[in-house]
């Protein structure tokens, strides 16, 4: 055969740009940008999560098409599995987060989440709320939240975030990322956007891929060979 189809993930190059840019938020002063401060940093933990989300979905990716190929590679394929086959990949292309339980479902016979298996479930729901606050930056959406003047104290408006940006902020405070109640005049994109938030995704990130992938190795599935090297042998908790 002289003609083939080659995959270069290009996923595994972000986690080693994550870690530069937290070497870079964590430790530059910013200087010539001091009035700044606060929104670069912000900024980067953006980038951060989104890097993060970009990785997951990247490595979700790889990982069923190495699967499928494997389990296919030696079957001769007949003109309706060379559309069904076109199909499944121009699909898993287009696709999102959201349709991966699906195509695993598919082509592994059990879900993302029934891979992981019951003991990690609240790492699979960390994930999910990775990719709530991702389409929110993705999509550059403003924070959403009612004011009431009337409320709060004599320096401060009562403000109660709303639909699914008060589902985020409950999410980080009940994994003790946040506190219950910022301190009065807080930034509010520093509330989504902090240290500790971009941190935890980016652990929690590396965590899921690890998992999952130790979890198929144990259906038989072979493991990522080289994930030791991209996540500069990060052991999984």
């Amino acid at each position: 055969m002289s003609k083939f189809t080659n995959l270069v993930p290009i996923w595994d190059s972000l986690p080693i740009n994550i870690n530069w840019q937290i070497h870079h938020r964590d430790n530059d002063n910013f200087s010539l940008l001091e009035d700044k401060v606060q929104n670069i940093r912000e900024g980067i933990n953006i980038s951060i999560i989104l890097n993060t989300a970009s990785m997951v979905e990247g490595y979700l990716e790889e990982k069923i098409r190495i699967i499928y190929d494997v389990q296919t590679k030696s079957k001769q394929f007949s003109e309706m599995d060379k559309r069904l086959r076109k199909k499944f990949i121009d699909d898993l292309i287009n696709s999102n987060f959201d349709k991966y339980n699906d195509y695993y479902n598919l082509i592994v016979g059990k879900k993302i989440n029934e891979i992981l298996g019951s003991e990690n479930l609240e790492l699979w729901k960390d994930i999910g709320y990775l990719f709530k606050i991702r389409n929110i930056v993705a999509h550059s959406q403003s924070l959403q939240m009612e004011i009431d003047l009337e409320a709060g104290t004599e320096t401060a408006a009562d403000v109660q975030f709303i639909g699914k940006f008060k589902q985020i902020l409950d999410h980080l405070v009940e994994r003790s990322v946040n506190p219950d109640d910022f301190p009065e005049g807080t930034n509010f994109k520093s509330m989504f956007f902090n240290i500790k938030v971009a941190n935890y995704f980016f652990i929690q990130g590396k965590e899921f891929i690890l998992m999952l992938d130790i979890k198929l190795k144990e259906l038989g599935i072979q493991s990522n060979f080289n994930l030791n090297t991209i996540f500069r042998n990060y052991k999984p908790k």
